[in-house]
């Protein structure tokens, strides 16, 4: 394990060397972390290229994760290709990025068979119109329709069978706003909310939709990142058009 200063000065970050062990936290980082699923090949590149590939732990948590692999050029000779770099959102602007491409950009200089490093940019766009939003695990989309709560609270999310393209109780339009992101129904045409009442003492954000808008209501406020709704955790399918 290797420590790294983060740039906030007060965190520690440890570079965790990914191996066959654990191989499955890394997959399992990648995929809250892009909208894609890396096959068994990529973590055999990953596995292949030694120390390059690392996770990134803070305060006891894998938080991020820089995944390289060696590749061997007739001409050029071997170059050293950073497949992936990401962070999961709450732990971004810390420093943490820059701790794991820096580790893999020392090891690349002091390796005498890499003569460059290299990575390609892709920018993950919040998805434009309306979009389903489904369960890794349940397979299944959010649904905003019965049964409900109460007479008052009648707009709970909960996951359904079925498909977007033919259900409007499933078409969620992503707003962004200055900093935030709001999220709302077609059909109710009412925003995410979470806060009062309270489920329960371990269940205390129940998720519905209610009166209000985001740019008055911390509480109907979301964090997004790349494909991804990030306080749910729920990856953001292809855009459905209404």
């Amino acid at each position: 394990m290797i420590s790294e200063e983060s740039e906030s000065g007060n965190d520690t970050v440890s570079l965790v060397p990914a191996n066959k062990e654990n191989v499955d936290t890394l997959a399992n980082l990648n995929a809250v972390l892009f909208p894609i699923t890396y096959q068994k090949k990529f973590y055999i590149d990953c596995l292949a290229c030694g120390p390059y590939t690392v996770m990134a732990q803070l305060n006891g948590s894998i938080v991020a994760a820089i995944c390289c692999r060696l590749e061997t050029h007739q001409d050029l000779g071997v170059r050293l290709y950073i497949m992936t770099l990401g962070v999961l959102a709450p732990y971004r602007r810390r420093g943490i990025a820059n701790a794991l491409l820096g580790h893999a950009l020392r090891l690349a200089q002091q390796d005498p068979r890499i003569v460059d490093t290299y990575l390609h940019v892709q920018e993950y766009h919040v998805p434009t119109g309306y979009v389903g939003i489904k369960s890794v695990e349940k397979n299944e989309y959010l649904y905003v329709g019965n049964p409900k709560l109460d007479d008052h609270i009648k707009y709970v999310l909960i996951f359904h069978t079925g498909s977007p393209k033919n259900d409007q109780g499933m078409l969620l339009e992503i707003v962004k706003f200055d900093g935030y992101y709001g999220i709302k129904s077609k059909r109710f045409g009412k925003w995410l909310y979470a806060g009062n009442p309270k489920l329960d003492k371990e269940r205390r954000h129940l998720l519905m939709f209610h009166e209000g808008d985001p740019t008055t209501d911390n509480d109907m406020r979301v964090g997004i990142f790349g494909s991804l709704v990030t306080a749910m955790a729920f990856k953001a399918f292809a855009s459905v058009n209404g």
